[in-house]
């Protein structure tokens, strides 16, 4: 089970991780970016620590209503 004090995870998942990914698409911070910020005007994407990224909006008051949903 413990190998260099690392867990080694069970066959079974292995397995399944493999499956799953076969079908996995990640899009690129700049495919990212694009998207959120044609779709989300003033959409600010961030990045992180090797492939991760975040997407902050904030929904605008409408004019009259101090309001937001």
């Amino acid at each position: 089970m413990f190998r260099n004090r690392r867990i080694r995870p069970i066959q079974e998942a292995v397995e399944a991780w493999k499956e799953h990914g076969r079908t996995d698409k990640y899009l690129t911070q700049s495919q990212a970016q694009r998207i959120y910020t044609k779709i989300l005007t003033e959409a600010i994407v961030r990045k992180h620590l090797f492939w991760r990224y975040s997407v902050v909006w904030e929904k605008q008051c409408i004019a009259g209503n101090q309001e937001t949903l």
